[in-house]
């Protein structure tokens, strides 16, 4: 008993006991950490994405009449997703994460859906103010581009309701019975 405290007793053996320590501490503050990201950081954050896929849906229902209205949507945070879903990627089940890849392939694509109709829409005012054009090519170039609008916007609409479909069945634990991963 007494070589095992004279051991101990040493300042070399303090030294790897303390680090060995803060160590293990190190790794369990991470564990919960990661834990704590992946069963409530990112639900939340998906539920919010949610609900801006919703509104994003819904102004484009409301901007699609005839004729259709730009809309100014504010863009998701994929980069923001991405690395939540990495630093909790051992956390997740397959199924969780190719459904989390998913989101953000169509939230991705969501985007540049709408930068593109933004710049359609560009292309429109300057058609019908540009008078160099004439009266006859406004009037041919006009229409057709209000169709591709509403075209794209019928694309986003689709890829926004594809969102908030597979998040709601993220947040609520039902990917099972409803997620097919994109073709």
């Amino acid at each position: 008993m007494h070589a095992a405290l004279e051991f101990l007793n040493n300042a070399s053996v303090g030294a790897f006991i303390g680090a060995a320590a803060a160590f293990l501490l190190v790794i369990l503050t991470d564990w919960r950490r990661n834990r704590r990201v992946a069963t409530v950081v990112l639900p939340s954050l998906l539920k919010k994405m949610a609900y801006l896929a919703r509104s994003r849906h819904e102004d484009l229902v409301a901007q699609s009449k005839n004729p259709p209205r730009p809309v100014i949507a504010l863009p998701f945070a994929v980069d923001r997703l991405e690395r939540l879903t990495e630093l909790v990627a051992d956390r997740l089940d397959d199924l969780q994460a190719r459904a989390l890849e998913a989101v953000m392939f169509f939230m991705s694509a969501a985007d540049r859906v709408n930068e593109g109709t933004r710049l359609l829409f560009e292309q429109i005012d300057l058609a019908n103010t540009d008078m160099t054009r004439g009266e006859t090519n406004r009037r041919s170039q006009g229409p057709a581009l209000l169709m591709l609008a509403a075209a794209r916007y019928n694309e986003e609409q689709q890829l926004l309701k594809r969102i908030y479909e597979i998040i709601d069945n993220y947040v609520a634990n039902r990917l099972t019975e409803s997620f097919r991963p994109p073709p």
